[in-house]
């Protein structure tokens, strides 16, 4: 209230009047003392900082500008500034809502604590965030006011008197609510520490009761986790054996050791290092350089297939209840020479006479004849299915007959070549097209276990050539290397 009633002294009178005339001549009404003495800092020299005319005619108007708004009356602006800031601060909405959210969480406390002590709740303050927040609206008006005309007294309206009653209604009713929530908060000490004594020996009593059974869970953990280590180490070593025996036989240049287990996030795993030319390379992980040597890096696709093999096997062998069981192989090598694949036939059998059935599913129909051959003695439990279509988009399962889908092609093929080398029968593009899939067929047979099922007819032409003389073949080699030369325009598209 002093604030807005405070006005500057021995400002002249002259001076007073001709800034009071000025603001009524251009009605700048209530914002002219504050536009006239932001405009007064901008005048530069003797030019107009609004239309840059020369300011010689003015003189004593400009005279009287510096009177009227003299330091003084610019510090009265940046008190009456400093105050609304002042005001907002403290009256703020932040504020505000922290003593309303006070007032209810004492008033959750009060119900939560009635229900075990006879406490008198401390006087409800209803509204009072509403009063506050139209007393500091009344005050933000008044001190807009008096910041654009200083020099003029601004009277308090009702708002402002009747809100600052309010106000000082609310501090005596805060006060006396303290004083209502120091009394209860002794009462609910004082229940608590009665209870507490009572509830004190029966939680010690616990606590000790539970520390005996904490103890005795911890011991019986650790006795049960030597257990589990003893056991595991005896079964890691067991499957370690047999994974390098199965490596052995499958004439891997590699074996696996360091094997160990460990329990991370609680949960059982183990691990394994691949030992190469007496090296042992960690398996390492997606985040392993590649300029680090780990599981990726070392060994090929076809490695990477036998050791997998080698694991599954590993864990049938050791399976107690493997002679009940059906195994299914998916394709069992991938990138395999002729070698690990008569192997992983051999393993497959010795399967069938372990297990209860054996399913092996596979694209590639000459392996399934090796394997169809090797089964011989039991041709009265071996059978082929295959998968056929019907319409778009059914399929059943037939009998197949391996024998035929693996020798009538390259029988009949080799009929075209020799009746239109004997006879001229036949049409010359589909005699052309013949010759490559006779030759590559007619050297995997004679040279079994030395090429590839997916060698093209180049490739092996290079693996009789790096053989040298003693292969029966070698002398053909430019022979044949001409027929692949020759043949090749005839096994693509046009324009390839």
């Amino acid at each position: 209230e002093g604030l807005l009633g405070r006005t500057i002294e021995g400002i002249a009178g002259d001076a007073e009047r001709r800034v009071a005339d000025q603001i009524r001549d251009h009605a700048m009404h209530s914002r002219g003392q504050a536009w006239v003495s932001e405009g007064l800092g901008y005048v530069q020299g003797n030019s107009c900082p609004f239309c840059s005319q020369p300011l010689d005619g003015v003189v004593a108007l400009i005279a009287a500008y510096r009177a009227f708004f003299s330091a003084e009356y610019n510090a009265l602006r940046g008190v009456i500034a400093a105050t609304r800031r002042q005001i907002e601060s403290s009256l703020s909405d932040r504020t505000i809502a922290d003593f309303e959210r006070t007032i209810d969480q004492n008033a959750g406390s009060v119900e939560y604590w009635t229900r075990f002590c006879e406490i008198v709740a401390p006087p409800p303050q209803s509204g009072a965030g509403d009063e506050l927040r139209a007393l500091r609206q009344a005050v933000l008006m008044l001190l807009d006011r008096k910041a654009a005309a200083p020099l003029e007294k601004v009277d308090p309206d009702t708002v402002l008197i009747d809100g600052h009653a309010t106000y000082a209604s609310l501090q005596q009713a805060v006060a006396d609510y303290k004083k209502g929530k120091v009394r209860a908060a002794d009462r609910i000490k004082g229940f608590v520490m009665k209870e507490t004594k009572g509830l004190a020996r029966k939680a010690c009593d616990e606590y000790m009761l539970a520390q005996l059974e904490k103890k005795a869970v911890e011991d019986n953990k650790a006795n049960v986790r030597r257990q589990l280590d003893a056991y595991t180490e005896q079964v890691i070593g067991r499957y370690q054996d047999t994974i390098n025996n199965l490596l052995d036989a499958f004439n891997a240049g590699f074996r696996i050791t360091g094997t160990r287990h460990g329990y991370p996030g609680g949960v059982a795993s183990s691990s394994y290092q691949i030992l190469i030319n007496n090296t042992a390379v960690d398996l390492g992980d997606a985040g392993t350089p590649l300029d680090q040597p780990s599981f990726k890096n070392t060994l090929s696709a076809g490695d990477k297939s036998t050791l997998a093999l080698a694991f599954f096997l590993a864990q049938l062998a050791h399976d107690p209840a493997k002679a009940n069981k059906i195994v299914i192989f998916d394709d069992p090598f991938n990138s395999q020479d002729a070698f690990r694949q008569d192997c992983t036939v051999h393993k497959i059998r010795k399967c069938g006479q372990d297990c209860a059935q054996v399913i092996i599913l596979s694209h590639d129909p000459h392996f399934l004849r090796r394997l169809w051959d090797r089964l011989q003695a039991y041709s009265g439990e071996r059978k082929c299915l295959k998968l056929a279509r019907i319409g778009l988009y059914d399929t059943t399962i037939l009998e197949w007959d391996v024998e035929d889908a693996t020798q009538a092609r390259y029988s009949a093929d080799l009929k075209v070549l020799t009746d239109y080398q004997t006879e001229g029968i036949g049409d010359p593009r589909d005699v052309v097209q013949k010759i490559r899939p006779v030759l590559e067929t007619y050297c995997k047979l004679l040279s079994p276990g030395m090429f590839l099922e997916g060698d093209w007819l180049g490739d092996i032409i290079g693996k009789i050539r790096t053989a040298g003389a003693g292969h029966q073949l070698f002398a053909h080699c430019d022979n044949l290397d001409e027929l692949n030369d020759y043949t090749k325009r005839y096994h693509h598209g046009e324009g390839q």
